[in-house]
């Protein structure tokens, strides 16, 4: 062996030895007794261990009140539509020259109570059951369809009410924006073969034109539902290129033509909740789609941002004074005459009407629902869809270089031009 090969091999052992000695040092260094400040100060340096900030919370609301059930009485009886509003049996929309009746599909995410009034409320203005569907966008899996959460929760749907009236439901297989769901009711439309359909906001109550003329109890009176077929028939008969249309003032209740939203594209996706309508409508009118209003509106469609305490009331009942879910100390008032009470609910349901944003802008009833399943807090909700709000806004910034809402007004933007634009 040359010397400089055991000079090398003398070198590694001497390293091995100093490397077990270190081992060994920190194992003491590490155990109880006499070195356990030695010990810690060794974890704090080899893990980089830094003490946990205190959680400081927001808050707390106090305890929401109990939500009161605006139709208790249904699970044991359902009224009986007002006669002058039901609808025809025996396929009456054939009697308006249409191959298949167009249904009103209305998206909920949540507020049972002001959906149940909707839902209620196109019931009572003739629209017929088997044509309503109910798109149960909760977010909570199976758990409503199971009966598994309370009416206390911001998220909770009864299920068993709805088809007592009549309604279909269909689950959201997932929690869906605004312009995924609109998307949504296009998959379906293609699914169910509905070249066009009707769509409504979930939190508005409809009225047909009682108080016009004709009254009822006229052979030339017609429902809202009537008028909105005699409506399709219209349209479809002038042969004009057209996409959509409203109904009523406020554009809440609006007929769709799905191969027109198909031919540009759906709804966008990546524009989920405000400025999504205002692209739609832009993208149309720049591939030439018109809109198709009816002339004269079908009936009142009104968002509001309060509950009937009884939605008896829109059935007419007689023993129910029409109030909100703020009772009245005031004796209540039995009203026979059905054009007086007609219009005093129109008028309570005038002084419902939502006032900007304040549906969402004001806390709710139901705000519990802690420990159910797929739990969610209410203020969190709120706070999580204004975020995205506002990157959904951005979005359509970037998208046309341009924030205003009506592209065709205000620039000389093409439906090719989407994402080409330098900001101006």
């Amino acid at each position: 062996m040359t010397i400089a090969a055991f000079r090398g091999r003398r070198q590694v052992a001497v390293a091995a030895a100093i490397c077990s000695g270190l081992v060994v040092l920190l194992v003491l260094l590490a155990q109880q007794g006499p070195r356990t400040s030695a010990s810690s100060y060794l974890d704090r340096v080899v893990s980089w261990h830094r003490p946990a900030r205190p959680v400081s919370y927001r808050p707390q609301a106090s305890a929401p009140p109990p939500v009161p059930d605006p139709f208790a009485s249904l699970d044991a009886n359902v009224p009986p539509v007002p006669a002058w509003n039901a609808p025809a049996r025996d396929a009456y929309w054939h009697s308006y020259g249409l191959t298949r009746p167009p249904p009103l599909l209305v998206a909920s995410d949540g507020n049972w109570p002001a959906l149940l009034q909707t839902v209620v409320s196109y019931l009572t203005a003739g629209w017929p059951a088997e044509q309503l569907v109910v798109i149960d966008n909760s977010g909570v899996a199976r758990a409503n369809a199971q009966g598994r959460l309370t009416l206390s929760n911001p998220r909770f749907l009864n299920y068993g009410q709805l088809r007592r009236l009549g309604v279909s439901v269909i689950p959201a297989p997932v929690l869906m924006s605004f312009a995924q769901m609109q998307n949504f009711l296009l998959h379906l439309a293609h699914v169910n073969s509905w070249p066009y359909f009707f769509r409504s906001r979930p939190d508005v109550v409809a009225l047909s034109p009682e108080d016009a003329s004709p009254r009822p109890g006229d052979a030339a009176y017609r429902s809202l539902y009537s008028r909105c077929l005699a409506h399709v028939n219209q349209t479809l008969a002038a042969s004009h290129r057209w996409a959509d249309g409203f109904m009523a003032d406020g554009g809440h209740l609006v007929l769709v033509n799905r191969d027109a939203y198909d031919d540009v594209g759906g709804w966008d996706a990546f524009i989920p909740f405000q400025m999504s309508e205002c692209d739609m409508a832009s993208r149309l009118r720049m591939r030439k789609w018109s809109r198709a209003d009816a002339a004269t509106p079908v009936g009142t469609v009104t968002r509001v941002s309060s509950v009937l305490a009884d939605l008896r009331a829109l059935y007419r009942d007689a023993s129910v004074e029409p109030q909100v879910q703020r009772p009245s100390s005031k004796p209540k008032r039995s009203t026979k005459d059905s054009h007086a009470y007609f219009t005093k609910l129109k008028r309570l349901v005038n002084s419902m009407a939502t006032r900007g944003d304040s549906w969402k802008s004001k806390p709710g009833p139901q705000q519990g629902g802690v420990g159910e399943p797929f739990y969610y807090p209410f203020h969190g909700m709120l706070e999580a869809v204004d975020v995205l709000a506002e990157a959904s806004r951005e979005v359509f910034r970037r998208k046309w270089g341009h924030q205003g809402c009506d592209l065709i007004r205000d620039t000389t933007l093409k439906l090719e031009d989407q994402w080409l634009v330098a900001h101006n």
